[in-house]
């Protein structure tokens, strides 16, 4: 946390016109602009933030109830009597007052500060500018990827006096949003990353993003960027921009700073260097283009604030890789594994166990974590505050490593355990007896706990299916932002969250506030609820025979005939255990054909339940045959306006207690947005796949199946490949056998050329038959090595092309991934 201000000097800086409640003198240390997130409450401002998706007014009470006393609200907000101790600043926009809040905050910085943008990179060039100075400034920045019209004043508000230096990200995606992080920033220095295809579908061309974006640096001092790339050559100039401002960089011509050649080793690379006249080789612990132009961009930033030339190549060497994700991973001894272990700070240590809390799938948790480096705070502060962090997030145990930790013990429970350096706890971790918990791994790279995460983690099949919940909560935001604030969403999470992972996913989405979650089957309801999920859950095809257990576990029964009817009801005649109603969702056929009551059959039902009170109809439903196929658009509307008839019938039937009701799918939310009614059903869309393609533009791949290479053979001319001799090569070749088959999901049908893997970039078709639990691909010409990653599918290899290899959909590309091949789930 950084310095704390009073509410009577943020009501002045936002130009709150009304005050209710006596304590303006609280003092506040914390923004939070999300209920779920709160960690120290009584120092904690909320904003009510309205965005497409959600009004954050509805969320007040949750906020007050976790122990925040101080908000910021609009001047449409009625003060809840329940809340006498809550004191309220009133606005006319709280997203704008919170922006205002930022833009005082940075006005109070007379430091230079750096403003990085671009379509990629933004984060790792912010965190390797941080690596490269943090000895010559003291640096505030930007946490985790922080750079929106919300993400922006939330940085900003961590500045204090101490820093000498701030390092902010800027993101847009679309046209006017610049401006006003422009306004908030206020940058001495730009540092532009490149101008690429992300959120073009926003902007009517990509040079008008790239004009959007230069806005942020109207007023710079100094602007770094590659000049190489034509389009942001052209429209810097088109800006006109003084001379002495420009600083860029070049591989090509002749410009302020040259990269005079570019030696790729087989781990590392050499960078030639020149810059007034003088020339430096530098070193980088990578290779690839991407991070070659990152690595650039951070030469520019030190050189544009005064850094010698000469010194460059002892600040790079302390770059390393910046961990963009949180992974969820299965564990020895039942445990599951969030493995963080990559950096120690404090906000990225609120950031994993907000991943934890969200994640927690056990009933204890363990904290391993190493000393917080590269921190300005003093040290006492400083591990007070992750005391009472851990603390407040209700940790169980923590394993803390290094020092500093065991000179602060003193401030930690009873139910820790301190060593001084990660061997100590490597000879000590057996002994420490770890099963069925929760544990987050988080440290500082020095401390090398990958080492430890090794020892923890559950040692399995080499192929994985890496599931991306960032893309997941993209998705979901993406068909959120298609709806009416009022409608709701219920989620289908049935076949394992189509083969993704069930509790996973589940736990995301009730994290996010999904009004309900959807299964196939009794016992994926009952995995849910065994795994601490409290969501509202439907089961689609009910075991009318367990009942019992249905409403122990109070899941909610899809009715659909006339004989499920009966049943519900015999249940209910000759129960005697029924301590509240039993919630019910009626299935309507409009046109589907597979389940589901006729539509003239509703009148007929509805009374028949009138005179059972035990009984609550909670929705109302159809299901969609053809919203994905435009050719059938009129046999979509067809059902929807049965389905509207359908509703009109229930109202009148039952005026006061009207259930909700439902027809939309994924492709039907984007389709058929007028049919949303008062709830929408999500599901292929959920996972990046839709068949309107002005959606599957804006959805994120969410899943990548990948497996690595056990051995490669040279094979000549004639030789024979598999079972049955079922390829014979015509030249000389090079075999990569992979550890992956049909047993795990992968179909034999993809055998002798018709299917093909992604390694290192190039495709590598199968040879062969697919066996039980191998496969084959010819890797001639391709830069392949034992033990290196192969992709069957993900963002690089869609997994629409693998589904269409398969002659397929991708519904049943993904269910039919084997449950022995793990799930690894990770945030980005």
């Amino acid at each position: 946390m950084g310095s704390t201000h009073t509410l009577k000097e943020i009501s002045s800086a936002i130009g709150a016109d009304h005050k209710f409640g006596a304590n303006l003198e609280i003092k506040i240390a914390e923004l939070c602009t999300d209920s779920r997130r709160v960690v120290f409450p009584e120092q904690s401002l909320f904003f009510a933030l309205r965005t497409g998706r959600s009004d954050g007014h509805q969320f007040v009470p949750i906020a007050y109830k976790k122990g925040i006393r101080a908000f910021v609200v609009e001047d449409d907000f009625i003060t809840p009597a329940s809340m006498p101790a809550a004191t309220f600043l009133v606005v006319k926009s709280s997203l704008n007052a919170l922006q205002d809040l930022g833009q005082w905050k940075r006005s109070l910085f007379k430091a230079p500060v750096i403003a990085v943008s671009g379509s990629n990179g933004k984060t790792i060039v912010k965190e390797w500018i941080y690596q490269v100075l943090h000895d010559k400034f003291t640096i505030v920045r930007s946490p985790k990827s922080y750079n929106s019209q919300i993400g922006v004043p939330l940085s900003l508000w961590q500045i204090t006096s101490s820093y000498n230096l701030g390092i902010f990200e800027a993101g847009i995606s679309k046209p006017g949003e610049m401006s006003q992080l422009a306004k908030m920033i206020q940058p001495n220095i730009g540092v532009f990353t490149n101008i690429l295809d992300a959120h073009d579908e926003n902007f009517q061309s990509r040079r008008q993003k790239c004009l959007e974006k230069l806005t942020l640096f109207r007023n710079v001092q100094k602007l770094v960027f590659c000049a190489d790339d034509p389009l942001i050559k052209e429209c810097v100039d088109q800006v006109n921009f003084s001379p002495e401002v420009l600083f860029p960089w070049s591989a090509k011509a002749s410009a302020l700073i040259e990269l005079k050649s570019y030696v790729v080793h087989e781990k590392t690379a050499t960078l030639k260097l020149a810059y007034q006249g003088r020339a430096v080789n530098v070193d980088l612990p990578f290779t690839d283009p991407a991070n070659l132009e990152n690595a650039m961009h951070c030469v520019a930033t030190a050189l544009a604030l005064g850094v010698d030339l000469l010194d460059l190549p002892d600040r790079f060497k302390q770059i390393r890789s910046v961990s963009m994700r949180l992974n969820l991973e299965e564990g020895v001894n039942n445990c599951d594994l969030i493995n963080d272990y990559y950096n120690a700070d404090f906000d990225g240590l609120k950031n994993a166990l907000e991943f934890l809390e969200s994640q927690r799938q056990k009933t204890n948790t363990t904290v391993i974590l190493s000393d917080i480096v590269h921190s300005e705070q003093n040290k006492e502060e400083l591990y007070h505050q992750v005391a009472r962090l851990l603390k407040e997030k209700k940790i169980d145990h923590l394993i803390a490593v290094g020092p500093d930790f065991e000179k602060h013990s003193p401030l930690f429970s009873s139910n820790s355990s301190f060593f001084n350096n990660t061997k100590l706890l490597l000879e000590a971790l057996p002994a420490l007896r770890l099963t069925n918990e929760t544990i987050l791994i988080k440290g500082a790279r020095s401390f090398a706990f990958e080492k430890v995460a090794q020892l923890l983690k559950k040692k399995t099949h080499q192929t994985v299916l890496e599931v991306n919940l960032t893309a997941i909560q993209h998705n979901y935001n993406f068909f959120r932002s298609q709806l009416k604030p009022s409608t709701k969403t219920m989620v289908m999470v049935k076949a394992l969250s189509y083969g993704a992972g069930t509790h996973e996913i589940a736990k995301l989405l009730a994290f996010n506030n999904a009004a309900y979650l959807g299964v196939a089957f009794l016992d994926e309801g009952i995995a849910l609820r065994d795994a601490g999920i409290t969501t509202p859950i439907m089961v689609m095809n009910p075991d009318f025979n367990a009942l019992e257990t249905m409403i122990s576990a109070q899941l909610e029964p899809e009715v659909f005939n006339q004989r499920s009817l009966d049943l519900v009801l015999h249940f209910l005649q000759t129960s005697s255990s029924l301590v509240r109603p039993l919630k019910i969702h009626l299935k309507v056929d409009t046109g589907m054909h597979r389940l589901g009551f006729d539509a003239d059959e509703v009148d007929t039902v509805l009374t028949s339940l009138e005179k059972y009170k035990q009984i609550e109809i909670a929705s109302v439903f159809s299901h969609l045959a053809t919203s994905d196929d435009p050719a059938m658009d009129e046999y979509t509307k067809q059902q929807i306006k049965c389905f509207t008839a359908v509703k009109e019938k229930v109202i009148k039937i039952l005026p006061h207690k009207p259930p909700l009701f439902h027809i939309l799918n994924s492709a039907g939310i984007t389709r058929f947005p007028k049919a949303q009614f008062d709830m929408v059903r999500i599901g292929i869309g959920l996972y990046g796949v839709s068949p309107d393609p002005s959606a599957q533009k804006r959805l994120l791949n969410c899943s990548t199946l990948k497996t690595k290479i056990s051995q490669i053979k040279s094979i000549d001319s004639g030789d024979a490949v598999g079972y049955g001799r079922a390829f014979i090569a015509q030249r000389p070749m090079e075999v990569a056998t992979l550890p992956i088959g049909y047993a795990d999901g992968f179909n034999r049908s993809l055998s002798c050329g018709k299917g093909a893997v992604l390694i290192n970039g190039k495709i590598a078709p199968i040879v062969g038959n697919v066996c039980m639990d191998m496969t084959m691909v010819d890797v001639s010409g391709i830069d392949a090595t034992e033990g290196q990653e192969a992709i069957i599918f993900g963002s690089k290899f869609p997994l629409l092309d693998y589904a269409k290899r398969l002659n397929t959909i991708p519904y049943e590309a993904l269910t039919s991934i084997s449950p022995r091949i793990p799930r690894v789930f990770y945030q980005e």
